[in-house]
C-alpha cells in the first residue's frame, strides 16, 4: 500500500504558500528538471517534455504525463543569483515543510514519513540541497497526516475544499497560470511564471538558445543586498575605451572619450523609464539586457534631439561602444571539461588481438556509430621514431612571408593530433550540444608510449564523470597556443584536463616484432577489448579458391585453411597472439562473392601468409609445418613459394593437407 497526504494537509500547505512569490513555483519545476548542480554563467538546456510534465504535475488539476516533441528551454543563472533571488523573492515567506507537502502532494510513499524525512525527500528531488538554509524558514505550521486513499480521490477532495470550480483545469498559483499548463508551450510557461521586474538580475530565460559564452553579472555587491555597484563598469569602460581606435586606426581623443561617457551618464536622468529598474546605464552588465535597454532608449521620443544636442551623435556612438565593451568582456573563457556527454563506449580504449582479427575494421565501425550524430575524429599511427613532439606538439620552423614579401622561416607552435582533437573537444564543450571527439591511435605499442604521452599520461586517469581526475601543468607554449585557439589569457590554461567528450581509442598487436612493452601503470588506465582469433570470421566463411595443379588440385576454403594452420601452430606451442585472424588477408583482397580468383589469391598468400609463417610464427618449425615440400626447400622461402604454385595446400604437413580432399569438377585425381 501507498500513503498520501490527506486533503486537509494539502489545503494547509497551499494556504501557507499565499505569501510566496509566484516565480518560485516555476523555478522549482526548472530545478527539478536540471540533472546537475547549478554553475553560474553556464547555459543550461532544459528538456521541454520533462519541464512541461513537471509543470503540469504541479499546477494542473488533471496532469498529463506525456509531452512528446515539446520545445526545449534555456536558462543561465547569474553570478551570486541565489542570494539575490532568495532575499528578494522568498526569504521568510514560506516554511519548508509546507513547500515540501505542496510539491510532493501527488507522490506516493511507502510509509508515513516524518517531517524531517519528507523535507529530505523534497530537497533531494528538487535539487535544493545547496540552498536549503537560504530558501526557507522552518515554520512548523503543518502537522503531517496520511491516508491510503487513491491519489485522485485525495486531489478531488483537495479541489473541493479549496473551492475550485470543476471547469477550471489548473491550480491558481498566486494567479500566475490562467489555464492548464498542458495547454502552454514550455517557454511560454516560464515567461509567464517569471514575468515581473527584477527577475533578470538573477536569471536569463529563453525559448531560443542562449550564448554559452555569455556572462551575466549580478548587480548586487557582496552580502550587502542594498549596496549597488554603479561605478565599476564605468571605470572598466573608461579604461577599455582609452585603448580603442577608430576605423581609420586613429585613437579617440580624450575630449571625445569624455563627451561619449558624459552622454552615457546623462541617460540616467533623461531616459530613466527606458533603463528601469537600473539607475545608470553602467549598471547594465550583460549584452542581452543591454540590447533591450538600448532599444528602449532609441525608441524614446526625445532620443533624436538628445543625441544631436550632445555633440552630434555622442549618445548613439557611446551606446555602440558600450555594447561592444560588454560583448568583449562577457566572453567566458572558463574551460568547461564537464559537458555531460553520455556514451556507453569507454573513453580510453585499446583493441588488441592476433594479426588479422579486424582491430582496425572494428574500431572504424564503432567510430562511425559513436560519431553518427556528429563530432570529429583524427587518426594517427605510432612507429618507433614517434615522439611527444609529434603527438602533442612543439615549436617548429614554419615557412612564411616577411614584411618585404620574401620567403622566410619563422618558428611557431605546431600542434600534434592529440592537441588538435583536444582543442576541438574544448571548443565543442562550450556549445549547448556536446559531441564526441575521437583520437584513434593505430599500433599504439609500436612506439615508446611512455615517452610519446609524457605528462599527458596523467590525464588518462578519468573520474566518475569521465574527466581527467588529475590535471597537469601546461607548458608556456601550450598555454599560448590554447589561448590563441580558445580565447582568453594563457594563464586561463595553466592546468589542463581531458574533457568528457574526448575519446582516445587505439589498436595493439602484441605479436608484432620490435614493439615496445607497456608498463602496468599505463595499461590500467585503458579499457582493453580482446578480439578473439575467430570472432570476426563470419565475413569470410564460404569463400573458396582452387589451388594446386594436376593431382594436387583442390577446392580450398580460405577460412578452413587459416584454421588448419592455426591448429598446427598451437601444437608447436605458438602463442595465440601469433595466430592468423580472419582478415590476415584483408577484406579488400577478398571478393564480394564466394569464389576467389586463384591467381590473385596465390600471389597474396605467398607474400603475406607464407612469409609470415616462414619469418615469424613458425620460424623454428619450418621443417614440420612445410612438411609437404622437398627437404631442400623447407628452409628456403623462394622454393616454398615455387612449390605452392604447383602443390597448393600440399606444401603443408599431413595434418593440414588431409583436411582438403574436395577436387574441382572435371578434374581427375
Amino acid at each position: 500500500m501507498m500513503y498520501y497526504f490527506t486533503p486537509e494537509i494539502i489545503v494547509q500547505a497551499n494556504k501557507n504558500l499565499e505569501a510566496l512569490d509566484p516565480k518560485v513555483g516555476g523555478l522549482m519545476c526548472i530545478l527539478r528538471c536540471l540533472r546537475e548542480d547549478i554553475e553560474e554563467n553556464v547555459s543550461y538546456l532544459i528538456d521541454g517534455e520533462r519541464l512541461r510534465t513537471q509543470l503540469s504535475l504541479v499546477f494542473d488539476k488533471e496532469p498529463k504525463d506525456s509531452f512528446e516533441g515539446a520545445k526545449p528551454s534555456y536558462i543561465i543563472f547569474a553570478k551570486n543569483w541565489a542570494s539575490t533571488f532568495f532575499v528578494d523573492f522568498i526569504k521568510n515567506k514560506v516554511d519548508l515543510l509546507s513547500c515540501a507537502v505542496f510539491f510532493l502532494r501527488r507522490q506516493g510513499f511507502e510509509k508515513e514519513y516524518t517531517k524531517d524525512e519528507i523535507i529530505d525527500i523534497f530537497i533531494k528531488r528538487y535539487n535544493l540541497a545547496p540552498y536549503k538554509d537560504q530558501w526557507f524558514y522552518d515554520g512548523n505550521k503543518i502537522k503531517l497526516g496520511y491516508n491510503q486513499c487513491d491519489v485522485e480521490e485525495n486531489q478531488t477532495e483537495f479541489y473541493v475544499k479549496m473551492g475550485y470550480n470543476t471547469t477550471f483545469k489548473s491550480i491558481l498559483f498566486r494567479n500566475v497560470i490562467q489555464k492548464s499548463a498542458a495547454d502552454l508551450k514550455a517557454a511560454e510557461q516560464i515567461q509567464t511564471l517569471y514575468s515581473g521586474s527584477g527577475i533578470h538580475t538573477c536569471l536569463l530565460l529563453s525559448d531560443e538558445p542562449l550564448d554559452q559564452y555569455y556572462v551575466m553579472v549580478n548587480s548586487k555587491k557582496g552580502n550587502n543586498d542594498t549596496e549597488i555597484d554603479r561605478e565599476s563598469n564605468e571605470e572598466d569602460f573608461r579604461e577599455w575605451f582609452s585603448n580603442q581606435v577608430k576605423e581609420n586606426g586613429a585613437p579617440y581623443s580624450e575630449n571625445t572619450q569624455t563627451q561619449y561617457i558624459s552622454a552615457l551618464k546623462a541617460v540616467a536622468s533623461s531616459f530613466a523609464g527606458a533603463i528601469a529598474p537600473f539607475e545608470s546605464i553602467f549598471m547594465v552588465d550583460d549584452t542581452l539586457t543591454f540590447d533591450r535597454v538600448s532599444s528602449a532608449i532609441k525608441a524614446d521620443p526625445g532620443f533624436d534631439d538628445f543625441n544631436s544636442s550632445r555633440g552630434n551623435g555622442s549618445l548613439s556612438a557611446g551606446l555602440e561602444l558600450y555594447g561592444k565593451f560588454l560583448s568583449e568582456r562577457t566572453l567566458n573563457v572558463d574551460v568547461e571539461y564537464h559537458t555531460g556527454y553520455h556514451s556507453n563506449y569507454a573513453r580510453n580504449r585499446i583493441l588488441f588481438g592476433a594479426p588479422g582479427t579486424g582491430k582496425s575494421f572494428t574500431i572504424k565501425a564503432e567510430a562511425t556509430k559513436l560519431l553518427a550524430n556528429g563530432g570529429q575524429s583524427e587518426r594517427v599511427t605510432f612507429h618507433p621514431d614517434y615522439s611527444y613532439a609529434n603527438f602533442v606538439g612543439t615549436y617548429k620552423p614554419v615557412p612564411s612571408i616577411d614584411s618585404e614579401g620574401k620567403d622566410a622561416i619563422t618558428y611557431s607552435y605546431v600542434p600534434g593530433p592529440f592537441m588538435r582533437i583536444y582543442v576541438k573537444a574544448l571548443k565543442n564543450s562550450r556549445e549547448l550540444n556536446p559531441l564526441p571527439h575521437l583520437l584513434i591511435i593505430e599500433e599504439i605499442n609500436r612506439a615508446n608510449v611512455a615517452a610519446v604521452f609524457g605528462d599527458v599520461f596523467q590525464l588518462l586517469d578519468r573520474d566518475d564523470e569521465e574527466v581527467s581526475e588529475y590535471p597537469i601543468q601546461a607548458s608556456e607554449d601550450i598555454k599560448k597556443y590554447l589561448a590563441s585557439e580558445l580565447g582568453g589569457d594563457p594563464e586561463d590554461y595553466a592546468e589542463i584536463r581531458i574533457p568528457d567528450n574526448m575519446f582516445i581509442w587505439a589498436t595493439m598487436n602484441s605479436a608484432d616484432q620490435g614493439v615496445f612493452p607497456m608498463d602496468t601503470a599505463f595499461k590500467r588506465r585503458w579499457d582493453f577489448t580482446y578480439l578473439g582469433i575467430d570472432d570476426s570470421e563470419a565475413g569470410i566463411v564460404g569463400k573458396t579458391v582452387i589451388l594446386g595443379k594436376g593431382e594436387y588440385r583442390r577446392v580450398v576454403e580460405w577460412n578452413a585453411l587459416r584454421k588448419a594452420i592455426n591448429e598446427e601452430l598451437l601444437t608447436y606451442k605458438v602463442n595465440e597472439d601469433k595466430l592468423m585472424g580472419p582478415y590476415f588477408i584483408s577484406k579488400k583482397n577478398l571478393p564480394e562473392g564466394n569464389v576467389i580468383d586463384p591467381v590473385e589469391f596465390t600471389r597474396i598468400f605467398k607474400n603475406k601468409v607464407i612469409m609470415y609463417l616462414f619469418d615469424d610464427a613458425a620460424k623454428q618449425k619450418r621443417v614440420s609445418l612445410f612438411g609437404g615440400c622437398d627437404e631442400k626447400a623447407k628452409n628456403q622461402y623462394s622454393k616454398i613459394c615455387a612449390e605452392f604454385d604447383t602443390k597448393g595446400v600440399f606444401i603443408f604437413c599431413e595434418d593440414i593437407r588431409k583436411k582438403f580432399i574436395e577436387i574441382p569438377e572435371g578434374t581427375e585425381e
